[in-house]
């Protein structure tokens, strides 16, 4: 699991340090995924993974939820970061 980042530290996100706490979501990695999680009350609300046909990190919510303007930005932000970092990381190898 990622070491959970505060805000200020997380703000930005550079090669093996990802922002990983929002102010109401998280994310766990979780093998070759990330779950998200609501900070309140823990409950799963989906998943960040890669796409082998679009060659790109996709979100894919849970049933019968609903997201803010506000969490879908913090998926956004935290795609970028995840695609971002990947690309540093194929520079590197």
């Amino acid at each position: 699991m990622r070491h959970l980042q505060t805000e200020a530290e997380g703000k930005k996100a550079k090669a093996g340090s990802l922002k990983t706490r929002y102010k109401y979501i998280h994310f766990v990695e979780a093998g070759k995924k990330f779950d998200i999680i609501t900070n309140r009350g823990g409950k799963f609300l989906g998943i960040i993974q890669w796409c082998f046909e679009w060659q790109e990190f996709v979100f894919c919510p849970y049933v019968i939820t609903q997201w803010s303007v506000g969490c879908l930005t913090d998926i956004i932000d935290f795609i970028d970061q995840l695609t971002k970092e990947q690309k540093w990381n194929r520079k590197k190898s």
